[in-house]
């Protein structure tokens, strides 16, 4: 049955959606200024390009994932929070970051960001005001929730709390 859900879902998300996300290029999908930062990067390089000594670090749920906030990053940005993966049963052991959240200082911004990042369908869910399902150049799909002034890029990776599994 759960292959039979996958299939349906990429079949529909093939259908409706012909904007394919390059996780390579982090500047297609996140806001600006944030370098090399991208879905997928280990724990380990994020480490190397962020000075993480100035973000809050939440271990809280340390099995099932490390998250990395900051105020004010920057570029408009009142706020993100970024998930990484913590391995189990041997999945992710390079810890990737499979979530990012941004909240923008206002909803005008946050609107304009994902109208200019975000081109194909979106369905309006209890979750969010828009959602996109995205197809990417990796093994896994994105989706993008946009609620108010939060803006939500999530890879469904297999070991996340957004994968198949």
């Amino acid at each position: 049955m759960k292959n039979l859900f996958t299939s349906l879902f990429v079949l529909l998300v093939t259908l409706t959606n012909a904007q394919i996300i390059d996780i390579d290029k982090p500047e297609t999908y996140f806001p600006a200024g944030f370098g090399n930062l991208k879905l997928g990067i280990s724990v380990q390089d994020f480490h190397k390009i962020m000075d993480t000594t100035k973000m809050e670090r939440n271990a809280t749920s340390a099995f099932t994932f490390i998250q990395f906030s900051k105020l004010n990053p920057g570029n408009n940005i009142a706020s993100m929070q970024l998930k990484f993966d913590s391995p189990q049963q041997g999945v992710n052991a390079n810890r990737p970051l499979y979530e990012a959240t941004f909240e923008f200082t206002d909803k005008d911004l946050a609107d304009k960001f994902v109208s200019e990042k975000f081109t194909g369908q979106y369905r309006i869910t209890e979750k969010a005001e828009k959602e996109w399902f995205l197809s990417t150049t990796k093994d896994y799909w994105m989706i993008v929730r946009k609620s108010g002034t939060t803006i939500t890029l999530a890879a469904m990776m297999n070991g996340t709390e957004w994968g198949f599994e």
